[in-house]
């Protein structure tokens, strides 16, 4: 091969190269500027504690974050708790996050990477505006996709055509759903000493246990010829509640919580503390609204395992004050929750039960 088929081949591979640098834009991270040393997104990780706002933007979703004191609030869920962990992950990922590589600056390779402008039909990233104060907002960076088959996520600061792989993966959500703080309750079933059960069609059963050394809760008075399905089914009746969690929240009404689909619930406590807890089915949605008291009269617990034991002393001792914080974050919200926790709340005794006749028939059938 002469001199001059090897420089033409030559020539032919740097401009092949050059092509996949520009169409994957995979080039170094720089040395100086932004992103270089330190954090990617300049004085964020010094301003963590000035920022009042934080705003998420993506097609046709927004949240928006608000700092009210020591709290966090959602505007979209008329001043409902944000989750604090949420909303921590993402500060923290973005305040720390570091360049592994600059990537593409040309506007028709940005949807590859999630970095299309939000205002773009199809654009998949999320605009996160944060702000110190109520002039215009301190740092505006686009979220994109998460890197295939390596740490680290995409990102761009709006108005920017630069765009970069960071090594953090900051989590950044524009549906307030996912904003809201889903934690319920999260009390321990060992403490119940019972659940009384009203419908709106009259009927209703209670269940209940004597101490917390007997394991399960029971119906004293059963229909004719029935029996519980299995030993511990009632337990439910409280079980579901204690540990669930909001798929959505707004404000409680009474409008909402009436209808033939109303179920009231009461859960007592062992210590004292009561629940009364309303579920109802509008539409297509799940709705439950708790109030929390203190009677002040309940039997002290008799727990029958070490769980039991830890449960109850990891309980407030003060069960008014107890009380009081429920009420201080549930009170007057309505939750949204899924169908098998409206179920559990609005169940008919017969539903708990089968018949001990048809149970009878099935074993005299087996043969001998």
């Amino acid at each position: 091969m002469s001199q001059k088929q090897r420089l033409g081949i030559a020539v032919v591979l740097v401009a092949l190269l050059a092509g996949l640098a520009a169409l994957f834009g995979h080039q170094r991270a720089p040395e100086s500027g932004t992103g270089a040393a330190g954090p990617w997104l300049a004085g964020l990780k010094e301003g963590l504690g000035e920022v009042k706002r934080i705003d998420l933007k993506s097609g046709a979703l927004s949240s928006s974050l608000r700092r009210e004191g020591e709290r966090w609030v959602l505007a979209e869920r008329e001043g409902y708790s944000v989750d604090m962990e949420r909303l921590a992950d993402l500060l923290k990922e973005l305040s720390a996050a570091k360049v592994l590589e600059q990537k593409t600056s040309k506007p028709e390779f940005y949807g590859r990477l999630g970095l299309e402008d939000i205002d773009k039909p199809g654009s998949k990233a999320v605009l996160v505006e944060i702000w110190r104060d109520d002039t215009a907002a301190r740092w505006r960076v686009l979220v994109g996709n998460a890197a295939e088959g390596r740490s680290g996520r995409y990102l761009r600061l709006a108005g920017s055509p630069e765009t970069w792989l960071v090594d953090r993966s900051p989590q950044a959500f524009a549906d307030p759903g996912d904003w809201i703080d889903r934690k319920l309750l999260g009390l321990a079933f060992e403490r119940v000493a019972g659940v009384t059960r009203s419908l709106a069609d009259g009927s209703g059963f209670e269940a209940a246990r004597p101490d917390a050394a007997t394991p399960s809760l029971s119906v004293a008075s059963l229909p004719e010829g029935g029996r519980p399905r299995y030993d511990s089914v009632f337990d439910a009746a409280a079980r579901a509640v204690l540990t669930a969690e909001a798929e959505d929240v707004r404000r409680a009404s009474e409008e909402l919580f009436s209808g033939t689909a109303l179920a009231r619930n009461r859960i007592r406590f062992f210590d004292g503390l009561v629940l009364d807890i309303d579920a109802v089915k509008a539409g297509d949605a799940n709705w439950v609204r708790i109030k929390a008291s203190a009677t002040g009269t309940g039997q002290a617990p008799v727990p029958a395992t070490d769980a039991a034991v830890a449960a109850h002393k990891s309980g407030t001792p003060d069960v008014a004050a107890e009380a009081a914080a429920i009420n201080a974050r549930v009170q007057g919200w309505a939750f949204r929750v899924s169908d098998y926790i409206y179920g559990e709340l609005a169940k008919r005794l017969d539903e708990y039960t089968e018949s001990v006749k048809a149970e009878a028939g099935k074993t005299d059938d087996k043969p001998s």
